[in-house]
């Protein structure tokens, strides 16, 4: 029963050093998520407007007329832009941005493929996104649902002449994106937490052994007092400690100091009564003897 006793005060110092750890590194790996995913989403929505500038731009800058759309054909100005994809692409690809360029509502560029290849073309986008980028307010989503996949938007209205938008350009990145980088940085987090969390443990488990181990020592001291057993010392190991324990290791070797004390002075009143009281029958004796001679 006594071993129990000490190994549970072992295992709770531990568990009750451990679980703060634990739940300490848990709110910081959850506050850095949350951190990390407000952070990459705005570096994501700045990137998108720089690509969204860049093409609203160079296209000012081949043509300053108005966007028109008729039968398929996208122009600005009388430069057909619906023939000529080398720029989007190259651009799509070199920024890893999706891009579209819708007239109205209409997607009448884009560098978005199907599952076949074929370039998402005369669709809508949303009407309620729409109506928002025509009245001519930016806007940028997280959620944005194109051909079954999910992208984070950028749509930048672009105004004609007579300064109506009629125009939008779209730059997006796919929301894997976001995943795999946070899945990346999780992944360290979770690697340097584990790290710091063994050492920490190592750390309090070598901090409570040394604790553990002198109360265990004092322990079996008092014990063997306890017992009766008065020649048992204290080690000074444990007594030179600046702590309670040394504390308690100097209280206790005085006690067991003034046991011995207690038990030396009985010894000596013990010896000085047995003296006296061999006197004392020498004298009686003595005086039984006169007794008798005297009859």
């Amino acid at each position: 029963m006594e071993t129990k006793r000490k190994g549970s005060l072992f295992s709770k110092l531990i568990i009750l050093t451990m679980i703060p750890l634990v739940i300490m590194g848990t709110i910081l790996t959850l506050v850095s998520i949350k951190t990390l995913t407000s952070a990459l989403k705005s570096e994501v929505k700045d990137g998108l407007q720089d690509v969204a500038l860049s093409i609203y731009e160079h296209y000012n800058a081949i043509d300053s007329g108005d966007y028109s759309y008729d039968n398929g054909v996208f122009k600005k100005g009388n430069t057909i832009l619906s023939e000529d994809y080398q720029y989007l692409d190259e651009l799509s690809t070199t920024s890893d941005t999706y891009i579209t360029i819708c007239y109205g509502a209409t997607r009448a560029l884009n560098t978005i493929r199907d599952d076949y290849g074929e370039r998402l073309l005369g669709s809508n986008i949303k009407s309620e996104t729409a109506k928002i980028v025509l009245g001519g307010d930016i806007y940028f989503s997280d959620e944005i649902e194109i051909n079954g996949k999910t992208y984070f938007g950028y749509y930048l209205p672009v105004k004609n002449s007579n300064g109506k938008v009629d125009t939008i350009i779209f730059t997006g990145k796919s929301e894997d994106f976001l995943v795999s980088t946070i899945r990346e940085v999780i992944t360290k987090i979770l690697l340097i937490a584990f790290v710091i969390l063994i050492l920490c443990g190592i750390s309090t488990f070598i901090f409570t052994k040394l604790t553990i181990a002198p109360l265990q020592k004092l322990d079996k001291i008092i014990e063997l007092v306890s017992a009766g057993d008065l020649t048992t010392n204290v080690d000074n190991y444990i007594m030179e400690r600046n702590d309670e324990i040394g504390n308690v290791a100097k209280s206790i070797s005085k006690l067991i100091d003034g046991l011995k004390g207690i038990v030396i002075g009985i010894k000596n009143v013990s010896e000085s009564v047995s003296t006296s009281a061999n006197g004392l029958n020498e004298v009686t004796q003595n005086t039984s003897t006169t007794a008798e001679e005297k009859k």
